[in-house]
């Protein structure tokens, strides 16, 4: 409405308001004058008065019903405005004022509430279309541990009860691993990965867990669960795993064979063609790296079965090094590489399985003198990060390693040069080894390298603290 429309419809309402105030008071006073011509002027006041007194009442009445009618036909009309009915708007436009006004402003407040809960119901129904096009299951709990939405397969993977909407997870969902879960991360503020495994039908079931918190400033108002069922995965490793170790223990046996029947042809004295004779140390040869690629696979399908864990506990790093160096050190002087330890005084303790942690050094610097060239050096340092941790650093002047090999050189049987690490030795799965048993230690392993600038393998471990090992 404009604000010409606004003052003339004041001006209006004062138009009828001054003609009712002045019937009201008026036509009294115009009886009172006529009565002073006729009557006694004491009893033409009185009458006067009381004439005034009878209109004004009059009107006030006739105001308030007039009123009242129109207040309650404005407000059924605004009450289908609100409901949405065209005749009631038709009926408002009609004569617009302040109930229009204010009609007008509700109105517009509710087209937006109206647009707003049409936007939330899309962004509702998108979302229920991405939890249920998910394979992984999805879970979101408040602070209380209510389950608040949950897609079809969290309901599948966790058997919810039903009505489980609004229902605490303890008391819908019997996986006390999965509650623990929850409640730390509600504690914690912060999010946490990690396996677990439950009975499901009579199955035992393998899901891995990620939950974030749902924060609000500094205070965590839900969580969000994401599993992923590695139930299938797990089985087909454990096939896989089964079999390689399987075929390896029935390989040894022939392997053995192979190898005695070569060394019993080699040392008798047997008329045999030269010829012949020549390929005894190919068989030898070949047998024992047979041999050797056995055990180390029998090594990896050992490090890589559930539930195997290595025993920590406090290990000397010195006499750990005085062991690698007499075994690796003849090896470097044999093939003209320097072996250089750079070990800090005074080292602490580290945390770990002496055995992993040997087999691991020795692997790295052995890799290190296999592939580096006459006249090169490896060099083996160790020193303090920071109060908790251990670096130990292998670094070697060999060829280096291309960009596109680094993050795939802990794979098992991958060669960054195939025919260089046969005619070395190797088995290509060395690496595969270290990776596993630096997980089993709880450590960290790293590896920087370039072409013809050498390669630095960074293993961080954990050292020795006694308050914390008991």
């Amino acid at each position: 409405m404009t604000e010409i429309q606004w003052h003339q419809r004041l001006h209006w309402r004062g138009a009828i308001t001054f003609l009712l105030l002045l019937i009201a008071v008026e036509i009294p006073f115009w009886m009172l004058a006529w009565s002073l011509e006729v009557e006694d002027p004491e009893r033409a006041m009185a009458r006067a008065l009381g004439l005034a007194t009878v209109g004004a009442l009059a009107t006030i009445v006739l105001h308030t019903i007039a009123a009242s009618i129109y207040m309650r036909r404005r407000m059924d009309a605004t009450r289908r405005v609100l409901l949405g009915s065209v005749a009631g708007e038709r009926l408002l436009n009609r004569v617009p004022d302040e109930i229009s006004l204010l009609v007008d402003e509700v109105g517009d407040r509710i087209h937006e509430m109206r647009a707003s809960m049409v936007r939330l119901q899309q962004e509702r129904g998108r979302l229920r279309a991405l939890l249920e096009g998910m394979e992984e299951a999805v879970l979101m709990l408040d602070d209380a541990e209510r389950v608040l939405v949950a897609n079809t397969v969290a309901e599948k993977l966790l058997h919810l009860s039903k009505n489980y909407v609004g229902g605490r997870l303890s008391a819908v969902c019997d996986v006390p691993r999965l509650q623990a879960v929850v409640s730390e991360v509600l504690w914690a503020h912060e999010p946490s990965a990690l396996d677990i495994d439950f009975m499901s039908k009579g199955e035992v079931l393998h899901v891995a867990v990620t939950a974030y918190p749902i924060m609000s400033g500094e205070n965590a108002t839900g969580v969000v669960i994401v599993m992923h069922d590695l139930t299938q995965l797990r089985r087909l490793e454990r096939v896989r795993r089964d079999f390689v170790a399987n075929v390896s223990h029935e390989l040894r046996t022939p392997i053995a064979t192979i190898r005695s029947a070569a060394e019993t042809l080699s040392l008798a004295n047997l008329e045999l063609d030269p010829e012949l004779r020549e390929f005894l140390p190919t068989i030898e040869r070949n047998a024992d790296r047979m041999g050797t690629l056995v055990e180390d696979l029998l090594v990896l399908s050992r490090l890589e079965a559930a539930g195997e864990e290595i025993s920590l506990h406090d290990v000397s790093l010195s006499a750990v090094f005085a062991g690698i160096v007499d075994q690796c050190d003849p090896f470097a002087r044999e093939r003209g590489v320097e072996l250089i330890m750079d070990v800090e005084e005074d080292l602490p303790r580290a945390y770990a399985e002496e055995g992993a942690l040997t087999q691991i050094l020795q692997n790295l610097i052995e890799n290190g003198i296999k592939y580096t060239p006459s006249g090169g050096s490896v060099t083996v340092t160790a020193h303090r990060k920071g109060a908790k941790r251990l670096r130990l650093t292998i670094t070697d002047t060999g060829p280096g390693i291309g960009a596109e090999h680094l993050p795939r050189i802990f794979e098992r049987f991958y060669r960054v040069d195939v025919g260089r690490s046969r005619d070395i030795g190797g088995t290509g799965l060395g690496l595969a080894i270290v990776k596993h048993l630096v997980r089993k230690l709880k450590g960290k392993i790293e590896v920087e390298s370039e072409p013809d600038h050498g390669t630095s393998f960074t293993l961080d471990l954990r050292a020795y603290r006694p308050e914390k090992a008991s």
